[in-house]
């Protein structure tokens, strides 16, 4: 027997996110490298409840062309084809304003900036922005982002070190917006409470990126673990204090970008390790794990974590700064991990190893969360339609009234229904039950559903009320070892439901 699914209150004490429903998450800062490495960790974005990333472009060679970029952004797409990637070139002197226009049109979503030296892969970086203003305004007219690293290099002259690299870029990033105050900008992984201050006294045009590791972190835990070490680096707790309650505050100007950046483990053990830290397959669950420990040591209060403010931030912000639609109108469901993050993440061949943040602890996860729709009665044969067969009916897209939507449903017995991703499915469900009160399915199509995939069940009733031990659902083999949930929906509720938004 299948519970019944009932619905969560919007605000609740965080040990209650348990079954909370989110749309995918956007990812608006990834690292995916190259090769052998690109092949490990890009398959692991959706396992961390991610849909859609902002991919960097600081490979050997930097990607400064778009063909460069389209070639790479191929490669990305064969390895994750549910996965939406935005690319980004590396801003470079090689970069013009006619390269902005080409890659405007190429799809091309924005540049980066990196600080010459202060980073994995900046050797090519920015000395001064002057020389690039001519391609900042082709950029506003483009209507495209500027993604900046902000720190200045170390420079003992000027008494800037890792800790306050980022705080002294400030003036950088206010100067710029006020020359180009059109220009979308945003501060990639802000660290420091400083940062949030400049990015808040900036008009709308100019947000922030805050990743899933610095909620954890200050500066004593990069200095006694090589796998806490990033760039820039975790500050102070009166900054982690900062970044936590910014988190969670609801402010648009805000938004989840990882800057999960991995290394060969073999790099983060060398004498001068690599800056960088791992996150991506367990993304999401890292940022929920961070506000709980935030509840835990009184920085937070329960009360100030809602659904509705962890979505802005997880799902909802990044993507409308960005201009794009969650267009594959995927969810995913908060569930606790039942065993620990994993020591180490390999290759199937053996010869890459990369570990994870937060290795052998326990964190939250995000399950993939697959909707069907089943008939629970046929109608009389007096009222069966002609045709013998229906349109595709997209459980995101229904625009039907409440009528047609029951003739719909009690006149066809298979519909084309979408599954996590592009992928359609056939469900079947048979006219006649033995019981009357068990439904039988059958699922069509591809097989291969991702082992952490959530199905929720919904089945329209006339009552709400309806007893759930009056239903009973049976499953074909493929499906008895997924997490199943059932959820019964009256028509009016179906009708207005989130999922059921129209088009």
């Amino acid at each position: 027997m299948i519970s019944l699914s009932r619905s969560t209150p919007t605000t609740m004490p965080l040990e209650k996110l348990e079954g909370v429903e989110l749309p995918a998450a956007a990812d608006m800062h990834v690292h995916l490298r190259e090769n052998e490495m690109m092949e490990l960790v890009t398959p692991m974005i959706r396992r961390g409840g991610v849909n859609t990333v902002f991919v960097m472009p600081n490979l050997v060679p930097p990607i400064t062309t778009v063909a460069h970029c389209l070639a790479y952004k191929k490669q990305l797409q064969e390895l994750a084809p549910d996965v939406t990637f935005l690319m980004s070139l590396y801003l470079h002197p090689h970069i013009s304003p006619a390269t902005v226009k080409e890659a405007k049109q190429a799809g091309i979503t924005g540049i980066k900036s990196y600080p010459h030296g202060v980073t994995t892969h900046s050797d090519h970086g920015v000395m001064s922005y002057e020389q690039f203003y001519p391609v900042f305004e082709e950029m506003e007219r483009q209507d495209m982002v500027l993604n900046l690293h902000g720190e200045l290099p170390p420079s003992q002259g000027q008494d800037i070190t890792v800790l306050n690299a980022e705080e002294s870029f400030l003036p950088t990033l206010k100067d710029l917006h006020r020359r180009f105050p059109n220009l979308r900008i945003i501060l990639e992984h802000c660290t420091s409470a400083a940062a949030i201050q400049a990015v808040k006294e900036c008009g709308p045009t100019v947000a922030a990126t805050i990743t899933a590791h610095h909620p954890f972190l200050i500066v004593d835990d990069w200095a006694g673990d090589p796998h806490c070490f990033c760039k820039p680096v975790a500050k102070l707790p009166s900054d982690r204090r900062a970044i936590l309650k910014t988190l969670i505050s609801g402010d648009p100007k805000f938004f989840f970008g990882t800057d999960s950046a991995p290394h060969p483990a073999h790099t983060k053990r060398a004498d001068r390790f690599a800056a960088g830290v791992f996150t991506q397959p367990h993304a999401v669950g890292y940022v929920v794990d961070a506000l709980e420990q935030g509840i835990e040591t009184g920085v937070l209060r329960e009360e100030d974590v809602t659904k509705e403010k962890l979505q802005g931030f997880l799902c909802d912000f990044g993507r409308k700064f960005y201009k794009v639609q969650n267009e594959r109108q995927e969810r995913i469901s908060l569930q606790r991990r039942k065993d620990v993050v994993e020591e180490v993440l390999r290759s199937e061949d053996g010869k890459v190893e990369v570990v994870p943040f937060r290795r052998g602890k326990m964190t939250w996860e995000a399950k993939w969360l697959l909707t069907y729709l089943l008939q629970p009665t046929v109608a009389a044969p007096g009222k069966l339609p002609k045709e013998k067969s229906s349109p595709p009916l997209h459980y995101n897209s229904v625009h039907y009234s409440a009528d047609e939507l029951l003739l719909l449903h009690n006149t066809h017995p298979s519909y084309n229904l979408p599954k996590a991703g592009a992928e359609t499915h056939l469900l079947n469900l048979t006219e006649t039950c033995e019981p009357p009160n068990v439904l039988q399915c059958k699922f069509g199509g591809s097989t291969a559903f991702p082992p952490d995939l959530v199905v929720v069940v919904v089945v329209l009733v006339e009552e709400e009320e309806e007893e759930e031990d009056e239903l009973q659902l049976e499953l074909v083999p493929v499906l008895e070892r997924l997490p199943m949930e059932l959820k019964l929906v009256s028509l009016p509720t179906f009708c207005s439901a989130p999922w059921q938004s129209p088009k």
